[in-house]
């Protein structure tokens, strides 16, 4: 992938992208993350998209540069936004555009906090099964497309 004057693109330059904050109020995005959080917890399968949008609004910062929730609060939140974007959209088969997106942040802190399993040259604060999850790994794979190799992405620490 390239930008306009075809310099190539990095992982964290297509999520700043595609979260930019645009003059967003750290106070207020901790708050809707607290309302997705809330909502993630108690909603139904249906629901869980709308509240990994509402999450990913505090987590954004953090791709940024501004840490705006604690590491233990955020490494359970990029976990939960892996899960929500993996859940199984109603066809059974597509992955939608928002999923994607969720996936890219939450791979984007993963790796600025080095948090991967070990196998993948992290700490392992985020645990393995959810990279073994089997549509978790159909996100990340239809995430990072073209460059769908998880373990080169690692190496890469395209979170940098």
């Amino acid at each position: 992938m390239t930008f306009a004057d075809q310099r190539p693109v990095s992982l964290l330059d297509r999520v700043r992208e595609e979260w930019p904050l645009d003059g967003a109020s750290a106070e207020a995005d901790v708050q809707a993350w607290r309302e997705g959080a809330e909502l993630y917890e108690t909603g139904d399968d249906h629901e869980l998209l709308p509240a990994a949008e509402l999450m990913a609004r505090a987590v954004r910062h953090h791709a940024h540069g501004q840490r705006v929730l604690r590491d233990d609060d955020l490494a359970v939140t990029v976990q939960s936004l892996l899960f929500a974007a993996g859940t199984p959209a109603p066809d059974g088969v597509s992955i939608p555009d928002a999923a994607r997106r969720l996936a890219r942040l939450a791979l984007v802190v993963i790796a600025q906090n080095r948090w991967q399993p070990a196998h993948l040259g992290g700490t392992g604060h985020v645990t393995t099964g959810i990279f073994e999850d089997a549509d978790v790994r159909r996100l990340l794979t239809a995430g990072l497309a073209p460059d769908d190799d998880l373990a080169a992405f690692f190496a890469g620490r395209q979170g940098r």
